[in-house]
C-alpha cells in the first residue's frame, strides 16, 4: 500500500533544506563612482605605469556616466590631465591603448594636450575616437615634441582623416604615424597631397584603410618623391589592380 506525501508548502520547500536555513542577503545597492582616481582599474592587464591614469566605471554606478554614454569603460583620473597640463617630466609616452575610450572621453585629454611639451609619442590606438581627432590635429600642427602617433583600430574617417592631412602639412616633428585599419577610404588622397608638403615623416602605415585604386595610385607617386619616409605599408586595401596590391604591400629602406 502505498502512503501520499502532502504536497510541499512556501514554508516547508521542496528542496531538502530544513525550514531554518536561509540563503545569504545580496547587495543590491548602489555604490558610486570614484571620482578621485581610487576606484577600480578594470578588468584588463594594462602596463603598470599607465594604472594611475585610468579607472574603470561599471554602468550602473551612480555618476559614472555622466557625460560619457552608456557602456560600462575606462575613464581618465584627475592625475591624468593635471601631469598632461603641467608637464609632467615623467609621462613621456602617453598610453591610452585598448580602453575604448570614446570622443566624449578624448576630449577633456586631447584639450590637456593643448600645451604640453613633455609627451613624445602619442599611443591611441584601439579606442573609439573620431570627432575628438579634429582638436587633436589643430594641436600637432604647432606642436613640436610629438614625434611618434599610433592611431590604429579606432574610428577615424571623413573630417579627422582630413584633418590629419592637413596636420602633415604643417607639423616638423612627428616621424611616425599608423592609421592602420581605420576606414581612410578616398580621403587617402588628401593624404596624398598632404604628404607633397611634409618633409619629416619616416614611417607611414595604412594597412587594412579601405583604399581603393585612385587613392592608391595617388600615394605611391606621393611617395616616390617624398624626401624622407623609409618605412611603408598599406596591406589588405581595396584595391582591383594586381600591380597597385603589390606595391601597396610596402616598402623598407635602409637609412
Amino acid at each position: 500500500m502505498t502512503t501520499e506525501t502532502e504536497p510541499a508548502t512556501a514554508t516547508e520547500p521542496a528542496t531538502g533544506k530544513e525550514p531554518s536555513e536561509t540563503e545569504p542577503e545580496v547587495e543590491t545597492s548602489m555604490v558610486d563612482f570614484d571620482k578621485t582616481g581610487n576606484g577600480y582599474k578594470g578588468p584588463d592587464t594594462f602596463p603598470k605605469h599607465t594604472q594611475q591614469y585610468f579607472q574603470f566605471g561599471f554602468r550602473w554606478q551612480k555618476g559614472a556616466r555622466d557625460g560619457y554614454g552608456e557602456d560600462s569603460t575606462y575613464y581618465p583620473t584627475p592625475l591624468l590631465l593635471e601631469h598632461l597640463e603641467s608637464n609632467e617630466e615623467s609621462l613621456r609616452v602617453l598610453d591610452l591603448c585598448g580602453r575604448a575610450l570614446t570622443d566624449p572621453l578624448m576630449e577633456p585629454i586631447v584639450a590637456a594636450l593643448e600645451g604640453n611639451t613633455s609627451v613624445t609619442e602619442l599611443l591611441m590606438s584601439r579606442n573609439k575616437m573620431n570627432h575628438s581627432a579634429l582638436p587633436l590635429m589643430e594641436t600637432l600642427k604647432s606642436n613640436a615634441s610629438v614625434t611618434v602617433l599610433k592611431l590604429k583600430s579606432n574610428d577615424l574617417r571623413g573630417q579627422a582623416i582630413r584633418a590629419l592631412a592637413e596636420m602633415l602639412k604643417h607639423n616638423t616633428s612627428i616621424v611616425e604615424i599608423d592609421l592602420t585599419c581605420n576606414p581612410v577610404k578616398a580621403d587617402a588622397k588628401m593624404i596624398a597631397e598632404a604628404l607633397g608638403e611634409n618633409r619629416t615623416l619616416r614611417t607611414l602605415r595604412l594597412d587594412n584603410c579601405g583604399i581603393e585604386d585612385d587613392g592608391a595610385m595617388a600615394l605611391l607617386e606621393a611617395l616616390e618623391v617624398h624626401p624622407s619616409i623609409l618605412d611603408f605599408s598599406a596591406y589588405n586595401n581595396c584595391c582591383v589592380d594586381k600591380d597597385l596590391r603589390k606595391r601597396m604591400r610596402g616598402f623598407s629602406k635602409s637609412k
